[in-house]
C-alpha cells in the first residue's frame, strides 16, 4: 500500500502519494530557479501538512525552526533531572 499525506494547496486539503509530492517539490524548485531573478517574485513552497504544528518556521524556502525547538528543549532538561536524580540516589544509597 502507498504511503498517502496531505497538503494544502489553494487552501484546500489534498491528499497525495509521496512519490506525487517528490515529483511536485522538484517541480516547484525548478519554478523558483526560473523565478529566482524576477521582481516581485513569490515564493513556492510545499510543506506537509503533518510537519505544520513543529516545523513552522522558514528562511529562504528551508525550515529553520518552530516548536520542535521546545521538544529539544524539554528533552534535554528530562535527561538532565534524570542524571541528577540518578547520582542523588547513587550518593543515599552508599
Amino acid at each position: 500500500m502507498k504511503q498517502v499525506i496531505n497538503i494544502n494547496f489553494q487552501g484546500r486539503v489534498v491528499p497525495i502519494e509521496t512519490t506525487a509530492f517528490e515529483i511536485l517539490k522538484d517541480y516547484t524548485d525548478s519554478l523558483n530557479r526560473h523565478f529566482a531573478n524576477e521582481e516581485g517574485k513569490e515564493e513556492i513552497l510545499l510543506h506537509p501538512m503533518k510537519k505544520w504544528h513543529l516545523h513552522s518556521e522558514f528562511k529562504n524556502g528551508k525550515i529553520v525552526g518552530g516548536r520542535i525547538e521546545f521538544v529539544w528543549l524539554f528533552g534535554i532538561i528530562g535527561i538532565f533531572v534524570m542524571l541528577l536524580a540518578c547520582i542523588n540516589y547513587a550518593g543515599h544509597a552508599a
